[in-house]
């Protein structure tokens, strides 16, 4: 018969520590070189987050609490005296926002060739040169847009209405169309 020492608690608890640092490690030390490859495909693939074992059940849990449990603070409306004229004029304003892209590689932020698209070649197309992304993610940049914060006092976690719900309050007839970003990130909820 040959007793197993199984060691102490407190070892165990080391060995893990170790073998998760070690991990860790590993991971950072791929991933880290390859960041420009990764990134766009867990933001595109998102999804993919819910095979990771076992640190969905994590996150899970994470978003039930900030769901259902957590308080959130009450709803500011903002903007209550806007109006607008009524002049009996219709007028079509289409905003079309789309992906950050870096200004030096557009034709119309100073890119030599005239190549981005056919739009750029119109002679009436207004660029806006002076603006900045809140964010590379869709998910964060879409709302921060719309809000009446900065970009440096965003939050994410606000709650209050949008520049979407001061058009809609005043009777403007607003709609969103999406193409392929999986929705409005909240922007248009309360259209």
């Amino acid at each position: 018969k040959v007793k197993i020492d199984y060691g102490s608690f407190k070892s165990h608890i080391k060995i893990k520590i170790i073998n998760i640092v070690s991990g860790l490690i590993v991971v950072s030390a791929v991933l880290i070189p390859l960041s420009k490859t990764f990134l766009p495909f867990f933001r595109n693939y998102n999804e993919i987050r819910m095979y990771n074992t076992p640190f969905y059940q994590f996150y899970a849990v994470y978003r039930y609490y900030v769901r259902f449990v957590k308080a959130k603070p009450e709803f500011k409306t903002i903007a209550n005296d806007a109006y607008r004229e009524n002049n009996h004029t219709k007028k079509l304003l289409v905003l079309v926002v789309g992906e950050t892209a870096r200004a030096a590689n557009y034709s119309l932020g100073g890119y030599t060739k005239n190549d981005t698209n056919f739009y750029t070649k119109k002679d009436n197309v207004v660029f806006f040169d002076n603006f900045s992304s809140c964010g590379t993610a869709t998910a964060v940049s879409l709302p921060c847009m719309f809000s009446i914060s900065k970009r440096r006092d965003y939050s994410s976690s606000e709650f209050q209405e949008n520049a979407m719900d001061i058009l809609y309050k005043t009777g403007v007839d607003a709609a969103w169309f999406d193409n392929n970003s999986g929705g409005c990130k909240g922007v248009c909820d309360r259209l």
